[in-house]
């Protein structure tokens, strides 16, 4: 058994990119690095919130908002902006709940079910 990882797209209002993402059950929101929020133009809220990390540190991260492409489903996403992790993008509840993304530990897989039309 081991992570869930996958190339996901990001789109902000300056660029498209794909990042190394992995997905977090323990994670409340998706977060994404700064550089790559700065890249793209996440569009900044002008709000911080407090996160407790898995290992009992307290920060505070600004929010922003994208659009993350998950296996052609565009999904409009509220994220944290934090610095350089180990992974450019971490999906958390927030998308996977109501996008019904189920994990699969055992193959390393995941599903997604994609209630927005693809284009």
């Amino acid at each position: 058994m081991g992570d869930i990882k996958d190339k996901i797209t990001i789109i902000g209002r300056k660029a498209i990119k794909k990042v190394d993402a992995i997905f977090d059950s323990g994670a409340t929101y998706c977060h994404v690095d700064e550089a790559v929020a700065k890249e793209v133009g996440v569009i900044m809220l002008g709000q911080k919130v407090h996160l407790t990390t898995a290992d009992n540190r307290t920060i505070d991260a600004e929010l922003g908002f994208a659009v993350l492409n998950i296996r052609d489903c565009n999904i409009p996403t509220l994220l944290t902006v934090k610095p350089k992790g180990i992974f450019p993008l971490t999906i958390g509840q927030n998308v996977m709940q109501p996008y019904g993304i189920k994990l699969d530990p055992q193959t390393e897989s995941y599903q997604i079910k994609c209630p927005i039309p693809k284009a």
